[in-house]
């Protein structure tokens, strides 16, 4: 594979085209669009990442990591639940084996995000590495072998590909994808795609970073905290500066409230069940409150970037916190949920505990997701 080396690649134009060189030279298309597409731009992320690694430190530079994890992460939700569909819509006889992959590259993603850490050297190397061996062995490699199995079966996928581009429901494409993908294949068929369903783009980034501990009343707050991230990042992304005043006024207030009563119903289950790494969750629960301070500040203070801020850190959280932290926590506990809920419902009678109504309708939406 060329060496994808872009310290001195700063125009996008000269970007681009070493994007193209790349894409052309190792054979990446699958001649699937919405699949190529992804593609082209988990590409055009590694370029990016690279071209900042290089650059010297900076509250820019620093911003502008945070921004490609983020589109990383946005990737991984978007692209695996696209692949997993059309593979199972196609009984690619080698599905399990695929997803186990696709489950393996989510932990590594995972496993290297740490708040307020992400911008260290070798944590910026490791992603890199991680992305680097992604495109050499799943797409090269595997992704191969579901194009092969297509050819020999006679297998269209266009039906497939039409409809999901029709129900906005299941498919995000954004205008930058769309437009990169265009330009890099020669051809203008690719569009945005808005996605209407909040509960499914929560539902796909819940089963993409495996973040259920089957623990229902914590599960539910930890549900509630995916749609306001999905909340927040649409306002985000509207260039309506009221629509994200709103939405960032009201997203504070949420975390805050997270933070009140589902860190007292964690931390107590925590101490009640004698779970060992108490005191080091403990602190990582204080870590999220200080990025919503953090934020908070900056937002009085009038600072551009807060809200794309806010998005990545409250990310950031759900992706190393709860699917790795709280994982650890829900394994300590899993031989005793009964007893857990039967100590969370004593403790919400006796008005100790608060889950909101509308966080456990949520979590019943969303479960009725997970078993269709």
């Amino acid at each position: 594979m060329q060496r994808l080396n872009t310290q001195i690649l700063e125009p996008q134009s000269k970007m681009e085209e070493t994007l193209r060189s790349i894409w052309e030279e190792n054979n990446f298309a699958l001649d699937i669009p919405i699949i190529d597409l992804h593609h082209t731009w988990l590409v055009w992320l590694l370029l990016q990442l690279e071209n900042e690694s290089n650059k010297p430190d900076s509250p820019e530079s620093i911003e502008k990591i945070d921004t490609i994890i983020s589109e990383l992460v946005n990737f991984v939700t978007e692209h695996f639940w696209v692949e997993e569909c059309l593979l199972d819509y196609t009984e690619f006889p080698q599905t399990k084996q695929h997803l186990i992959q696709h489950r393996g590259f989510v932990e590594e993603i995972s496993q290297n995000i740490s708040y307020r850490q992400i911008n260290s050297n070798e944590q910026i190397s490791e992603f890199i590495r991680i992305l680097k061996d992604w495109l050499i062995k799943h797409i090269l490699v595997e992704d191969t072998k579901y194009k092969e199995f297509f050819l020999k079966e006679r297998i269209d996928t266009r039906p497939f590909f039409d409809d999901l581009m029709k129900n906005q429901k299941s498919v995000l494409i954004s205008k930058d994808q769309a437009n990169l993908f265009n330009r890099i294949s020669g051809n203008d068929t690719m569009t945005e795609v808005i996605s209407r369903d909040i509960a499914v783009d929560v539902y796909k980034i819940w089963k993409a970073y495996s973040l259920g501990l089957y623990i229902p009343s914590i599960d539910a707050e930890h549900l509630w905290l995916v749609k306001v991230l999905v909340e927040l990042e649409r306002a985000n992304k509207s260039y309506d500066s009221r629509n994200r005043d709103i939405f960032f006024k009201k997203s504070i207030l949420d975390m805050i409230n997270y933070a009140r009563d589902h860190f007292l119903i964690e931390e107590t289950i925590m101490k009640e069940f004698g779970y060992p790494e108490y005191n080091k969750h403990m602190n990582e629960h204080r870590k999220f409150i200080e990025f919503i301070n953090f934020r908070n500040l900056q937002k009085k203070e009038k600072v551009l970037t807060v809200y794309l801020g806010i998005v990545n850190d409250l990310k950031q959280w759900l992706i190393s916190h709860v699917a790795i932290e709280d994982k650890q926590m829900a394994v300590f506990l899993r031989d005793s949920v009964k007893e857990i809920e039967e100590f969370i419902s004593i403790k919400t009678n006796k008005n100790i505990f608060t889950i909101k109504p509308e966080h456990k309708r949520f979590y019943i939406q969303i479960l009725k997701m997970v078993e269709r």
